[in-house]
């Protein structure tokens, strides 16, 4: 018999996401829909494999609005660095707890980690990476979350041409830096 999990709710709005949305509108601009529904499947994808509370839950948001960030805000495919600093840059400005920093960056900076997560966080950073890449490969590769949860969350958040934009964006990494065409993958803790 095997484990129950807990049902999937679509969650439709966060305000820290809106928030972070409006703030980065002008950099991300062409793509902030595309980027804005990425960040939404991903953190109900996560918000899924964990059983949250509301201090849980806005983390997970801002981690989520903030993790690819820096592709625009920095104008590079080597963002994680430029996407915590910003993240961090958010939690300051809205003096949300400092004890948070750690966990929301190291949910940002592991979100590429090959392997499974072992560090600092565990539960949470390991939850945001399975959703990143369950959003990534469109819900081939999903853990136990549900194909339904992915369904039900691209009905509402549509992908509009993420993947092709991500494309894009190792394509000129590769052109620029053929040696390092992925610069934000990690393969340990």
């Amino acid at each position: 018999m095997g484990k129950k999990h807990h049902r999937f709710s679509l969650i439709t709005e966060h305000p820290d996401i809106e928030q972070a949305m409006l703030l980065y509108q002008l950099p991300i601009d062409k793509d902030l829909q595309a980027y804005k529904n990425h960040v939404y499947r991903m953190f109900n994808y996560a918000a899924w494999y964990i059983n949250y509370d509301e201090d849980e839950l806005r983390k997970l948001a801002i981690a989520a609005a903030f993790h690819d960030i820096g592709i625009w805000t920095h104008s590079t495919f080597d963002y994680l660095a430029p996407s915590e600093q910003t993240a961090m840059q958010y939690l300051q400005r809205f003096a949300l707890p400092e004890a948070w920093s750690m966990e929301v960056g190291l949910m940002i900076e592991r979100h590429h980690q090959v392997k499974q997560y072992n560090g600092l966080f565990r539960k949470n950073v390991e939850a945001f990476r399975k959703a990143d890449l369950a959003d990534l490969s469109k819900g081939l590769i999903r853990g136990k979350l549900p194909f339904a949860a992915v369904t039900q969350s691209v009905d509402v958040f549509p992908y509009l041409g993420f993947h092709g934009l991500l494309v894009g964006f190792a394509a000129k990494q590769f052109f620029a830096h053929p040696l390092n065409p992925f610069p934000m993958l990690r393969w340990r803790n």
